[in-house]
């Protein structure tokens, strides 16, 4: 009985069949767009952003703004600058 050498391509043309169909589904979807109009002006902010200085050593203290305050005073020093 003789050898078939030949590599069996049904497989592969089952393959790009269904390829080409993806492709031809997907097309459509890939060239369609919404148009929008998207009002940039409204997400800017009003008020500028202040730059606050805080400095934590290792030894428990703290420099606020170039000074030295006590650590008890921390969480009103945050409270006045976030109103």
């Amino acid at each position: 009985m003789p050898e078939f050498n030949e590599p069996n391509m049904t497989p592969l043309v089952d393959v790009m069949l269904v390829l080409i169909i993806i492709l031809l589904l997907a097309s459509p979807l890939l060239l369609s767009s919404v148009k929008m109009d998207v009002d940039t002006t409204k997400n800017q902010p009003t008020i500028e952003p202040s730059v606050a200085e805080l400095v934590l050593l290792n030894d428990n203290e703290v420099i606020w703004q170039g000074t030295k305050i006590p650590t008890s005073s921390l969480k009103t020093q945050l409270q006045v600058i976030h109103q």
